[in-house]
Parts: structure tokens; C-alpha cells; sequence
């Protein structure tokens, strides 16, 4: 093996391989309180921790012999957690948030992904091990496959004794057999015996204690009780890793099943699409183009790129006032005049810098 390589590498690139596919399809929305991101991550590192310690327990000695699948899976969910905890989650807006809530969440997580990497290092000596204790039985398969095939091949090239010779050496054995004589055993010593060897001599005497019928006939009808086999580590070749789908649900689920009448997306689409163009024919709808949009000045103070948590707010907030429609010279004023100072205030706030995206929540709770 080359310097610096281990025997579980090949393993850990293929379980690493089938995760990739996974953390790519994962996206961090700033709409979604980060919060949340935070309680899933703990439920991985939950699973993680309990395949961790039933592994540990299990095998307080060796661990060449653990269940593979199990430590395969334990590898994974730890590596799931480090990658989101330092590699996905930061993306959020609110990840580098100066609010103490939001702070302790970060810590808390940063502390606990040093935890996991630690554990994963003694995982990986742990299948270390097992990919060694694979080889070796591997090794010793081969040996005995091929001490097999040279006791045949002897066995080929051995001459074979007549038949007569075979039958009069089986006649000798077995007359031999016949005449052998069985050592008789010594009667015990009476009582009156033992005490004057006793008195008479400095060595205690050998007591020979012959068993009676009974006991022998209890110890020949006893059951034969097998010994189980050791435990065997399969090969390599035949350890998978589990299969992994970060977006799966249970199927059995039967409120997460669609109806068996459900229309095909693309048909929902091609007929509100439809019924859009038929509303704005009857001039039921009509579109607007505004004369500014979302960052479009960025002046200090006036910048009010990712602000349309607010900007909507201010909108329904005038649109919901008595009177006539609100002109689009007023909705221009909102986006350029009033959302942002609101903007810089709520950032202020939660401790966003630069132009994230604020949560509706957040927004809310600014105005009420």
C-alpha cells in the first residue's frame, strides 16, 4: 500500500461519491428562517450519535467484526452534518448574524462539527481495521483454495495400493484391535489402608476414584451442544454503501400520496397559463411597467436591493387604505423612498449585514 493511503480509502471515496449527488441538490432559501435549517441538521447529528454509540457499544474491543452497513452508515450521517454545518448553512443571510440568538446557534453548531469530524477519524480506523481483518480472510481463502488444488494434484500423481493389500492390512488392524488387552484399574484403598499409609508414610497417597455405572451412563446420554462459529467480516467487494435520497418521503404515507385523478404539472401550468392570457384579453388584468425596481439606486440610504419583504408590506399596507387604486407613482415611491430606510432599520436589527434577505416573519414583527 502506498505511503500515506489506508485500507478504508477506496470504501470512504465510494460512500463519498454516493452523497455528492445528494448535497448538490441542496439549497439554502433566505425566505425560510434559519432556525429551521438548524433543527434538521440536529436531527442528522441525532441519528449520527446513535449509530455512533451502538457501534461503540457493541464492540468494546475489536471492531473488525461490526456490522458494515452500520458503520457505513454512521460515516455518512456524520459527513452529511459537517458538510451542511460548515459548507451549505453559512450561505444563509442570517448565518453571520450579530444577534445572540442566532450567535449560540452558530457556536453551538461549529462546536458540535468539530465533535463529529473527531468521531468520523476513529469510524474510519475503525473500518481500517475491518478492510484488514477482510484481507487477511481473503488471503487465507486463497491459501486454502490452493493447498486444495495441490492435495489433488497430488493425489493424481500418487500410485494406488492393489485391492488385496488394501483388504489384509484392514484384516491385521482389526485382529490387532481385537487382542489388545485393557489395563485393569486398581481397586481403592480401604479405609483401614489409608490411615496406616497415612501414619506410616510422609506422602499422601494417591486415591484412585472409580466411577460407578450410573455416572457414566449420565455423562455417554448427554446432548451434543455445537459451539457457534466465530463471527466472519464479509469481503470488501460485497460491502455497499446505503442507498441515500435527501428528498425522499415514506411512500406508505398515505396523506403524502397524490390522488390517482391528480392532473400532470405540466397540464395544471398550460391551463391557469390559459386562463391568465384569457383574463388579460377580457381586461379583467391589466400589467404595468414601473419606472424603477429593487436596487435600482444605490445611493447610501436608498438602496433597497432584496427588500421585497418590505416593499410588499408598504404595498398592501397603501392598498388596503380607503379610496381609490393606488397609482404606480406611489408604489414607485415605496420601493424608492420608503422601503429602504425601513430595510437598513430591520437589518440593524437582527444583525444582517450588507443586502440579505430579510424573512417575512422579521418583517412583521418590525411593524407590529
Amino acid at each position: 500500500m502506498p505511503a500515506g493511503r489506508r485500507p478504508s480509502d477506496a470504501r470512504r471515496t465510494k460512500l463519498k461519491s454516493t452523497e455528492s449527488s445528494g448535497m448538490d441538490n441542496i439549497r439554502i432559501s433566505n425566505i425560510c428562517p434559519i432556525d429551521r435549517y438548524y433543527k434538521v441538521s440536529n436531527k442528522v447529528l441525532d441519528t449520527f450519535e446513535e449509530k455512533f454509540d451502538e457501534i461503540a457499544q457493541s464492540n468494546t474491543n475489536t471492531h473488525e467484526h461490526a456490522d458494515p452497513r452500520l458503520l457505513d452508515d454512521a460515516y455518512i450521517y456524520g459527513r452529511r452534518y459537517a458538510v451542511f454545518v460548515s459548507q451549505v448553512l453559512p450561505k444563509h443571510d442570517y448565518f453571520e448574524s450579530t444577534v445572540p440568538k442566532y450567535v449560540n446557534l452558530r457556536n453551538m453548531s461549529i462546536i458540535q462539527c468539530k465533535k463529529v469530524i473527531e468521531k468520523m477519524e476513529i469510524i474510519a480506523d475503525w473500518m481500517d481495521m475491518q478492510e484488514l481483518e477482510a484481507a487477511r480472510l481473503r488471503k487465507v481463502e486463497e491459501q486454502k483454495r490452493q493447498d486444495e488444488d495441490l492435495q489433488r494434484k497430488l493425489e493424481k500423481l500418487m500410485p494406488k495400493a492393489p485391492v488385496g493389500q488394501v483388504r489384509e492390512k484392514e484384516k491385521s488392524n482389526s485382529s490387532s484391535s481385537a487382542v489388545s488387552v485393557v489395563p485393569e484399574v486398581a481397586p481403592p484403598p480401604t479405609f483401614e489402608e489409608f490411615l496406616e499409609n497415612e501414619g506410616t508414610s510422609g506422602e499422601s497417597p494417591v486415591v484412585t476414584i472409580q466411577p460407578d455405572d450410573d455416572t457414566i451412563s449420565a455423562i455417554t446420554e448427554m446432548p451434543h451442544i455445537p459451539l457457534p462459529p466465530p463471527p466472519t467480516v464479509p469481503p470488501a467487494s460485497i460491502i455497499k454503501p446505503p442507498s441515500l435520497d435527501w428528498g425522499s418521503v415514506d411512500p406508505s404515507a398515505s396523506s403524502l400520496k397524490p390522488p390517482e385523478d391528480a392532473m400532470p404539472m405540466k397540464e395544471v401550468i398550460a391551463m391557469y397559463t390559459r386562463k391568465f392570457e384569457s383574463l388579460k384579453q377580457n381586461r379583467m388584468i391589466s400589467i404595468h411597467n414601473l419606472g424603477t425596481h429593487q436596487g435600482r439606486l444605490k445611493e447610501p440610504g436608498k438602496d433597497s436591493t432584496n427588500g421585497c419583504t418590505v416593499i410588499s408590506a408598504l404595498v398592501a399596507q397603501n392598498h388596503l387604505k380607503p379610496g381609490p387604486a393606488i397609482p404606480n407613482s406611489q408604489i414607485e415611491s415605496v420601493i424608492d423612498i420608503d422601503a429602504p430606510p425601513i430595510l437598513r432599520k430591520v437589518r440593524v436589527k437582527l444583525g444582517l449585514t450588507g443586502d440579505a434577505l430579510i424573512i417575512p416573519s422579521d418583517v412583521n414583527d418590525y411593524f407590529v
